[in-house]
């Protein structure tokens, strides 16, 4: 196992000898490797052991305590390209994370990929999947050939006063959907939830009991009665007091069939027959069991399975940041409504909504505002970090004048961290590894000596001095 020397050893004309160690920088932590993305090695009282993210992951390097794979969309790679051998499967040409649709011409579809196994996710009506940031997002960021006109609209022309306030618009074809555009200019296409259309005299979503020309929009489409039950919906699932009992009424098998039935109460619940022999099982928490899917895997997210009656679940299994295990769930603080977290086995990803939207918990996915129905948000571009930060109005723009999706700023007073605003509006704070500084030219981690002001911020550094023989990470 080795890890690589720093990039200002290998741009002083050493050859690859100089550039490996098979020592620890130091005698306990977590480092990446210099050149592969997704290797890193774990130190144990200077014992080195070289370990790969799963495949599809990379390595996050932002602190040496922690041993964490991520994402690609937030990690930095430029200076360590490097990647295992892809180990591809239907749909997933890595066995984790989120791809694009094999189709080029299908902008709003996307495949998420566990252990070589995927999921496809349909964008909200409006949106198209980008590839750069692993979200979906408006055809006009996400600037993906094929997929800049996803729909007939041109916004009307207004004063500057007017275009300022985002204006509305009913699509003159569907009474669910409407248009915002934005600063009057960029047509962007939203839609109330299911059950409901626009109403062009308030500017919001609402019943289609209270919008004449569209009271018939449902009609043969849904009953009165479903119309009702959307209006009022009835209470989710709640967590039974037992997960497997074994005094619970024995399931009869349809004669000797072999297959899987759902539990009749508990909607994580069910029956695996063979030979007419019934086994009972349990999803993984947070998933439930769908009849309907013709997967051999029946176990899905709750917003994609009707439970009807079987309104029980297992006792959830919980972790920082996940109610249950594995699914999509809202920031713990209710006024932050545009950040929610993909936990899978109780791991959780935080995942920043483009700009203006709001998660839906009901769907799973990002949507307008008006569609979440969610109270008490606060805006966006308030948020601020404990010390104050907060991400500029003004957006940043790259040498082609084209606005940055996730500015980078320099730490005011740290030469060694920085900040990341997602989307331009969610602050996070983030630092160079050991030894290095951020460059807000470059907007890069760099050398100190390649940045003017911090060229000694690590004089006095013990670590620092330890590893300048050419054992630093990267």
């Amino acid at each position: 196992a080795r890890t690589s020397s720093s990039k200002a050893s290998s741009s002083n004309g050493s050859d690859e000898s100089d550039l490996l160690t098979d020592e620890c920088p130091e005698p306990n932590g977590y480092f990446a490797d210099g050149y592969q993305c997704d290797k890193y090695y774990e130190c144990v009282e200077g014992a080195i052991n070289e370990k790969l993210c799963p495949d599809g992951m990379v390595f996050n390097d932002y602190s040496i305590l922690h041993e964490k794979c991520d994402l690609p969309f937030n990690i930095d790679c430029t200076s360590r390209p490097q990647l295992q051998e892809p180990k591809p499967s239907l749909n997933c040409p890595r066995q984790n994370g989120y791809f694009a649709h094999e189709n080029a011409t299908i902008c709003d579809k996307f495949y998420y990929c566990v252990d070589g196994k995927y999921n496809m996710i349909t964008c909200p009506s409006g949106l198209v999947y980008n590839e750069r940031t692993g979200i979906c997002t408006w055809p006009d960021e996400a600037k993906k050939k094929h997929c800049s006109k996803v729909f007939q609209f041109e916004c009307p022309k207004v004063d500057v006063t007017v275009g300022q306030q985002h204006p509305r618009y009913a699509d003159p074809e569907d009474c669910q959907f409407f248009y915002v555009c934005i600063n009057g200019e960029v047509p962007r296409r939203n839609g109330c939830k299911r059950g409901q259309v626009f109403n062009e005299v308030t500017g919001a979503c609402d019943w289609p009991r209270n919008v004449a020309e569209c009271r018939d929009w449902y009609k043969g489409i849904l009953t009165d009665e479903e119309l009702e039950a959307l209006e009022h919906p009835k209470p989710k699932p709640w967590a039974s007091s037992q997960s497997l009992s074994p005094n619970l009424p024995q399931f009869k098998c349809p004669s000797k069939a072999y297959g899987q039935h759902e539990d009749p109460v508990q909607c994580d619940r069910y029956y695996e027959c063979d030979e007419g022999v019934a086994t009972a099982k349990l999803c993984p928490d947070g998933l439930v069991f769908d009849p309907l899917n013709r997967k051999i895997n029946k176990c899905d997210q709750p917003f994609n399975v009707d439970c009807g009656d079987r309104i029980e679940l297992q006792p959830p299994k919980s972790t920082h940041l996940c109610p249950r295990r594995n699914g999509y769930f809202a920031h713990p603080d209710e006024s932050v409504c545009n950040i929610f977290y993909n936990c899978i086995e109780g791991d959780a990803t935080e995942i920043v909504c483009p700009t203006g939207l709001h998660f839906d918990e009901y769907s799973g996915t990002c949507v307008w505002p008006d569609s979440a129905g969610r109270t008490g948000c606060g805006e966006p571009d308030t948020v601020k970090l404990k010390d104050g930060f907060s991400c500029p109005k003004n957006s940043q723009t790259n040498e082609h004048g084209q606005a940055v999706a996730h500015p980078v700023y320099a730490h005011p007073e740290d030469c060694q961290k920085f900040y990341v605003c997602l989307n331009g509006v969610m602050p996070r704070e983030q630092g160079c590894s050991t030894g290095e500084v951020y460059n807000e030219e470059s907007q890069k981690c760099d050398q100190p000596e390649n940045v003017a002001g911090c060229e000694d911020w690590f004089k006095d550094s013990p670590e620092v001095a330890k590893s300048s023989g050419g054992n630093k990470k990267r």
